[in-house]
């Protein structure tokens, strides 16, 4: 579906948009869209290529929100660094109810690879 209705829109927004950019005021709201859309290209060819992709992350930001309220007030569990941990935890563990998979599977898979991964790797598991 993405690439029946989504792919000939997205093209032509592309082509379009350098001049567009062109056109108007640096500090104008259009030029501001205008750089998101060019900064966010790459990423709209995965949501086209790929169907599990989403093209909004609203709901995944939401699901990240109680975990940045919280954040805060766990920074005194242990030591400073422990909040962010757990908030890193909890924000996996949010992507994985959002995407429907079992988030005990998924860590199984996903720390034995991490564990052994070099940095530049880490972004491919």
């Amino acid at each position: 579906m993405r690439q029946q209705r989504s792919a000939g829109e997205v093209s032509a927004l592309k082509a379009r948009l350098p001049a567009i950019r062109q056109a108007v005021l640096p500090g104008a709201r259009l030029a501001k869209a205008c750089n998101d859309a060019l900064r966010i290209r790459e990423r709209l060819e995965v949501f086209l290529n790929h169907g599990a992709v989403e093209v909004d992350a609203k709901p995944a930001e939401n699901l990240m929100r109680p975990v940045a309220l919280g954040r805060k007030n766990w920074r005194h569990i242990g030591d400073e660094q422990a909040g962010p941990k757990i908030a890193a935890i909890l924000g996996v563990l949010a992507i994985c109810s959002r995407l429907g998979i079992p988030a005990r599977e998924y860590l199984r898979d996903v720390l034995p690879r991490l564990a052994e991964a070099t940095t530049i790797e880490v972004a491919r598991l």
